[in-house]
């Protein structure tokens, strides 16, 4: 008989992509034919997830088994979905993600995770990470194109926190502010004691911790795995050799909670031995790319600098030539004005000089009149030529004043011409004199060099024996530890601080608390009692295996 051909329709985040395979045909040939056709080579992370047929829960393919031995939920016959996700969380995502495909997958099952409550985030850290959403999606903030309103109702970061930053880098922060929050990267699990008590098992990158049944956010006990010798499963009851600790789920989760410890374990000891061969490649090619890529950051920097400053200069000397403009029509108006005037005096000083030659040959005639009877004395003739005379003076002082005023207007016209020419030079120097200044700017400008810190774990483990997982632990790579920061990273991380307590204040203000969840109340009290994740891990992990085996069989 013929073997059946299967239609799998598989999902990645933000891509789908169909295949036919044989019936027969392995799930770890199909998952191998996924990311070679993705292009995905950071594939220890990944897995492949369905749905159970009756439930509709989620469980992860077997990739020993065939799919059509598995109770994979088929939609139509012949026809499975599944799902291609990260099964294995990075312990640190800046420093152990390496593909850009692969950051963008974490990125963008993270964002989801969040929006659909399976990883809890606070409001305030909330926005903070949509910030970074933002800054992927629509790049720079341009006041033109980013107007008040686009995104919400009001602004909840500056507009330029962000400027300069790509979208690897926005993927990065996003993670890394999600790396923080409580429940990042815990795969959770019902599970009793011997005392039958219900409670969580949370199995992360770190290790396995024992939660209360209705708090997931604060750990009651923590195991790492530097701690666990062996993983064993048996009928429907998981135990963790440490001294011995067993824990009781369903027989189902008793296999899903083994895969788990077991994959996350490997990755756990993946990340303590010398990379492998590939690894290096990447990292190599990655180093090459982020070096082409802050060259090319740099010089997009460099170049929204000199526009900006260039709008600056061309902003003030549209100003300037504003200000000369209206300085220039007021000089304009004062000439017109003057020449009016002139015009006036040289009429009124024509019509005075024609009124004082009249006078002047009146006066002339009157004065031959007298000469002319001179033997007699004519009192009025005399009185006539004094007060034609008087008139005649009077012309005269007249006219000097009005030659005067005349010559006055004629020096107040130069001096504004003059005045009009001085401001059009000045504003041809200062605009010659800003485009000097910029370049003389540009020269100044230097290349950065980049330097790379590399760190290099070597770490030797015995080897597994079968059904078993051993591993040995090194104390100083615990990944939340904050030594070594350069002072670049604290500044930031203050200033993140500052920026979250800013918003806790804010957000409180219009908090309604009818509409809080558990998950709400649990942190609201964490922040009152100053709880912090990493610290809290730190004092649950000290003590020893007994005293915290007896302190799980006592819940």
């Amino acid at each position: 008989m013929a073997p059946k051909i299967l239609d799998i329709r598989v999902s990645t985040i933000d891509s789908i992509i169909n295949f036919k395979v044989n019936s027969k045909t392995k799930p770890q040939d199909l998952f191998d034919q996924i990311v070679h056709t993705l292009g995905l080579r950071e594939t220890w992370y990944f897995g492949l997830r369905h749905k159970i047929s009756k439930t509709g829960e989620y469980r992860w393919v077997d990739m020993d088994t065939k799919l059509i031995k598995q109770d994979i939920k088929i939609d139509a016959p012949n026809k499975m979905e599944l799902e291609l996700r990260f099964k294995y969380y990075p312990e640190d995502i800046q420093k152990d993600l390496i593909q850009y495909l692969t950051i963008k997958l974490f990125f963008l099952q993270l964002k989801q995770d969040i929006l659909n409550g399976v990883t809890y985030c606070p409001a305030e850290i909330a926005i903070v990470l949509a910030s970074y959403v933002l800054q992927y999606q629509y790049g720079d903030y341009d006041p033109e194109i980013h107007v008040p309103g686009k995104f919400s109702t009001g602004r909840t970061l500056p507009a330029e926190e962000h400027q300069g930053m790509d979208k690897e880098e926005s993927m990065i922060e996003y993670c890394k502010g999600a790396e923080g929050l409580d429940t990042y990267g815990i795969t959770y699990f019902n599970i009793t004691n011997s005392n039958s008590t219900k409670m969580l098992l949370g199995v992360n990158a770190l290790g396995v911790n024992i939660y209360e049944e209705n708090n997931k956010l604060n750990p009651k006990l923590s195991f790492p795995w530097s701690e666990i010798h062996k993983l064993k499963k048996s009928y429907g009851t998981f135990k963790i050799k440490l001294e011995r600790i067993d824990f009781v789920a369903k027989s189902m989760d008793a296999n899903d909670i083994y895969n788990l410890c077991a994959g996350t374990h490997e990755m756990y000891k993946r990340f303590r031995k010398p990379e492998s061969l590939e690894a290096q490649q990447m990292r190599n090619q990655r180093t090459i790319e982020q070096k082409a890529r802050l060259l090319e950051r740099e010089q997009i920097l460099k170049e929204i600098k000199l526009r900006k400053k260039s709008e600056e200069e061309r902003n003030r000397l549209l100003i300037e030539l504003n200000h000369m403009n209206d300085r220039n029509k007021t000089i304009e108006s004062e000439l017109i004005d003057a020449r009016i005037k002139i015009e006036e005096l040289n009429d009124s000083l024509l019509e005075t000089r024609d009124a004082k030659n009249a006078l002047e040959i009146e006066l002339e005639r009157l004065r031959a009149m007298l000469n002319m009877n001179s033997n007699e004395t004519d009192p009025k003739l005399i009185l006539e030529i004094e007060k034609k005379e008087e008139e005649v003076n009077k012309l005269k002082a007249m006219i000097e004043t009005k030659e005067e005023q005349t010559e006055r207007l004629k020096e107040e016209i130069n001096y504004l011409q003059n005045k009009e020419v001085g401001a059009c030079m000045s504003q041809s120097s200062s605009s010659s004199s800003s485009s000097s200044s910029s370049s003389d700017d540009d020269t100044e400008d230097k290349d950065s060099t980049l330097m790379e810190n590399k760190t290099i774990i070597n770490v030797e483990t015995d080897d597994m024996e079968k059904n078993s997982i051993e591993v040995q632990f090194e104390e100083e790579s615990e990944p939340f530890s904050l030594t070594g920061q350069s002072a670049e990273e604290k500044m930031i991380n203050l200033n993140k601080s500052v920026l979250m307590n800013d918003l806790k204040i804010r957000l409180n203000d219009t908090k309604n608390v009818e509409f809080e969840t558990v998950e709400d109340k649990i942190h609201r009290k964490n922040l009152q009692q100053g709880r912090q994740k990493f610290v809290t891990l730190r004092e649950i992990r000290f003590g020893t295996i007994k005293r915290k085996i007896e302190e799980f069989e006592a819940l």
